[in-house]
């Protein structure tokens, strides 16, 4: 049997017409190419199944050092409060620009075509937030031995990198717990998963402490002014209970919740930390100048993006499985929201 030859830059130039130094043009993308000879070359590579980056040794070395960082514009540019995401990316840029990477900035939800254009000249992808299902499928057919790390992501059998949220959550139940509450109000959105861990290490901790949980569960529209009519209408009737059917304090599982209730709580003329004691869970330094500054648990986005980017590079590197998630622990910073609970004043009508 005759063996059939591997498809190469020459055997395609001579089926498609073309000189091989033109085949070579357009898979190294020179400028001076037309779209319709940059079109044929493209599809017959795909038809013939040649992996020209990986044959390339300069490619191959080009794309060794680009890192995509995927990060959806909803939590980049949207984000004006915090900005949380924004410091993250920058964090990240800077990290693997001094571990002699390049990182290219992309939004698989909103622009697939230059994300994946992106991707063709890279061997590392970063995921910072959730990605669409239909694009991480693509991703793993067409890259299968692409290294990704993700943080905060939604895609199962890929390397995590965070903060123990369980952990975080639990420790706000141990504060609590430990101040005298004995039933506190959680007020969360449960379809992001880091969310869903939060409140569940306080969920499950403060329930085995003996405590009483009250949830106060909602969901999220798009529309910010929506979302807030609807966390006021919950908490509204949260506080039309009478004073033995509700909690002495609030623990909100992300920064803005924070941010809302201690609004919500102030326009009611309802005293923190006299009337509610208030646990929050993020990063932002600007709770600590609040009045009262806000009790919080949070993590260093400085640690957590050292260990993205050397998850990265042993996830290059490492010739045996990695394991499946790599976690900072949580920190507590005490703050004036914070009380001992006295029944005497743990509440009012």
């Amino acid at each position: 049997m005759i063996k059939e030859a591997k498809p190469s830059v020459r055997s395609i130039a001579a089926s498609l017409d073309l000189s091989p130094i033109t085949v070579s043009r357009v898979l190294s993308g020179h400028p001076r190419i037309s779209p319709e000879t940059r079109d044929k070359v493209l599809d017959e590579v795909k038809k013939v199944g040649y992996d020209f980056f990986s044959r390339s040794k300069i490619l191959k070395r080009q794309r060794d050092c680009n890192v995509v960082i995927h990060c959806g514009e909803d939590k980049l540019v949207r984000d004006r409060i915090f900005g949380f995401y924004s410091d993250l990316y920058y964090r990240c840029v800077k990290r693997l620009h001094a571990e002699k990477f390049h990182a290219h900035l992309a939004d698989f939800n909103e622009h697939a075509d230059s994300a994946f254009e992106a991707l063709d000249k890279s061997n590392n992808l970063i995921l910072l937030g959730p990605i669409r299902e239909s694009c991480m499928k693509r991703i793993r057919r067409e890259y299968p031995r692409l290294p990704i790390i993700s943080y905060g992501g939604n895609t199962p059998d890929v390397l995590q990198v965070g903060c123990s949220d369980f952990a975080g959550g639990a420790l706000a139940a141990e504060k609590l717990f430990e101040y005298g509450h004995r039933r506190v109000a959680v007020l969360v959105y449960l379809n992001e998963e880091i969310t869903r861990k939060r409140f569940g290490g306080f969920h499950a901790t403060f329930l085995a402490k003996g405590g009483e949980v009250d949830s106060l569960v909602f969901d999220e529209v798009g529309s910010l002014e929506a979302d807030d009519r609807r966390r006021t209408e919950i908490l509204d009737e949260y506080l039309k209970r009478p004073k033995k059917d509700r909690g002495t304090a609030f623990f909100c599982p992300l920064g803005y919740y924070a941010l809302f209730l201690t609004q919500y709580l102030a326009a009611r003329d309802i005293r923190i930390p006299r009337d509610f004691s208030i646990v929050s869970y993020d990063n932002f330094e600007l709770f600590d100048h609040m009045n009262p500054p806000l009790a919080r648990v949070w993590f260093s986005t400085k640690d957590l993006v050292i260990q993205i980017v050397d998850a990265l590079q042993k996830f290059r590197n490492s010739p045996v499985a990695l394991p499946a998630s790599i976690e900072i622990a949580p920190v507590f910073t005490m703050n004036e929201s914070l009380a001992k609970n006295r029944p005497s004043v743990s509440s009012r009508d």
